[in-house]
């Protein structure tokens, strides 16, 4: 009877330290639940870090213009040509 007793006992304890493991606040659900979240913000950080990258260029690029990209500012915004090159304007439809 004691053996037995000891035994439940023993089934009991090993049974609510594995739920324990599973379940409670540090459990294994929660720490894959964490690691899913830190590997969405490592994509994040990569993404942000791209733009970043491409952020700097253009910055770079409106400090220190070349002559190219002003021509081709110019030629978009204004809608300069050079003293040689015909432009021609097309008829749009309405």
């Amino acid at each position: 009877m004691i053996f037995r007793s000891s035994v439940l006992l023993s089934i009991f304890v090993v049974a609510g330290v594995i739920l324990a493991a599973i379940y409670s606040h540090h459990g294994l659900l929660d720490r894959q639940k964490f690691h899913s979240q830190i590997e969405l913000t490592r994509e994040r950080i990569s993404l942000i870090e791209e733009e970043n990258r491409n952020l700097k260029k253009q910055a770079e690029l409106l400090e220190h213009p070349s002559a190219e990209l002003t021509e081709r500012q110019i030629r978009l915004l204004l809608g300069w040509a050079r003293s040689d090159e015909l432009v021609y304007f097309e008829k749009t439809r309405r």
